[in-house]
């Protein structure tokens, strides 16, 4: 997924799009050093912002399955996009 295209065809039909909600399930891995997240049945990996909810995925532990919600932000041109987490659901919570 690229958000930034996402934003291109949005504005091309007319709508504007500052930031898309996300809902996926994966789990926390790390990419280049960072907290990143990896969906499941694929092979995208988000790197992820911190914050405190970022805090209660780490709880959870690396590889552990759970849902998450989280926003993206579309400010210009940047790739990649970081999420920034909103909410976990997991089965151990």
């Amino acid at each position: 997924m690229d958000p930034n295209q996402l934003a291109k065809a949005m504005d091309a039909a007319g709508f504007g799009v500052d930031e898309i909600t996300l809902i996926a399930r994966g789990s926390l891995t790390e990419e280049k050093g960072y907290p990143a997240f990896k969906v499941s049945g694929g092979n995208q990996i988000f790197l992820l912002a911190q914050n405190e909810v970022l805090n209660q995925l780490k709880a959870l532990g690396t590889g552990k399955e759970a849902t998450i919600t989280a926003k993206v932000e579309i400010k210009g041109e940047r790739a990649p996009f970081t999420l920034i987490l909103e909410k976990i659901e997991s089965p151990a919570m």
